[in-house]
């Protein structure tokens, strides 16, 4: 499983658009091997992480999988266009994340 590098800004928020989804955003706390969101599954808004790791994964395809960590923002191709989801996202420790539906986040 490869991890994303810490100077990477793939996937990260800046900080005014991160204080803009936290203040709409309903904030969570996880344990590991909770399901975020699952592959084909209805899209239910984007979610930031605020602590802890989440795995990223293609079913059948374990060579694409990534681990995403504090600041990264994820569900949002499909937040965007309103289709299902075409990744899995399942905490690999515990883990805050912030989630925010479609209509907030369009909204913003």
């Amino acid at each position: 499983m490869k991890r994303v590098a810490r100077n990477t800004s793939i996937l990260k928020v800046s900080p005014a658009f991160k204080s803009s989804l936290e203040a709409v955003g309903n904030s969570q706390q996880f344990p590991p091997a909770h399901i975020l969101f699952r592959e084909g599954g209805r899209n239910a808004g984007v979610f930031l992480v605020r602590s802890g790791k989440v795995l990223m994964s293609v079913k059948s395809m374990p060579k694409l999988d990534r681990v995403f960590s504090a600041g990264s923002l994820l569900g949002l191709p499909s937040t965007f266009t309103g289709h299902c989801y075409s990744l899995t996202a399942v905490t690999i420790a515990d883990a805050e994340a912030v989630h925010v539906t479609r209509e907030q986040f369009l909204e913003l």
